[in-house]
């Protein structure tokens, strides 16, 4: 399960830089690649067991999709987006946060007036949330009650916040965290010791490239 999140998170990293290169040319596209590779929470989400670690390359293709249907007149891909927005909302609710970028795609096929794609895109964004509409009924709606309690506990920063976020970028000081798999028992500690250096390197890099 942990390999399969790293390549789709690979993934992801390519579509960015191939993304960045379409839009802005091929610097655009390495550094973008090249500061999303080093992001804290992006390489602490190419790592951990758990349903938000699919985030990243979901959103990238999001991202793709809307590029092809709204620059390049794409009808299959704006009709592409609402399916992709209603299973990543589906496997974490915090993804109905870039919901609202789907008027884009749905303008798009309005003013072609190419309603077989709009039907079929917005068919299969309300085909997949059935499922999860019938386990909410079956369970009163206990995940509403989860996100209203999240949302409703309050956020502040102290100085672990900094260290919390070195550990996320470099792998420092979170071997022992339940949700990342240890890899001390199949991989050498050099090789650890290495990476981590490694990724220390890169993150110092991209907030020196992100300065100047």
């Amino acid at each position: 399960i942990s390999g399969a999140i790293a390549v789709a998170n690979v993934l992801g990293l390519i579509a960015t830089i191939w993304l960045g290169r379409r839009a802005f040319g091929p610097l655009a596209g390495v550094v973008a690649g090249a500061l999303y590779a080093v992001s804290p929470w992006a390489v602490f989400y190419a790592r951990r067991i758990w349903q938000p670690d699919l985030m990243p390359p979901l959103a990238v293709l999001l991202f793709i999709a809307l590029d092809l249907a709204v620059v390049d007149r794409r009808v299959w891909w704006a009709a592409a987006t609402f399916p992709i927005v209603a299973v990543a909302t589906l496997v974490h609710p915090s993804f109905a946060t870039l919901a609202p970028l789907l008027l884009a795609p749905a303008m798009v096929l309005l003013r072609a007036r190419r309603w077989l794609p709009l039907l079929v895109g917005g068919g299969v964004a309300c085909l997949t949330t059935i499922p999860y509409v019938i386990y909410q009924v079956q369970t009163r709606w206990v995940d509403v009650a989860n996100l209203r309690y999240y949302s409703s506990l309050h956020t502040w920063i102290d100085l672990d916040s900094v260290r919390y976020a070195w550990g996320l970028a470099t792998g420092l000081g979170v071997r022992n965290d339940t949700a990342i798999p240890r890899l001390d028992r199949a991989v050498p500690e050099v090789l650890l010791d290495v990476a981590a250096g490694l990724e220390t390197a890169l993150l110092v890099a991209a907030i020196a490239v992100g300065l100047l």
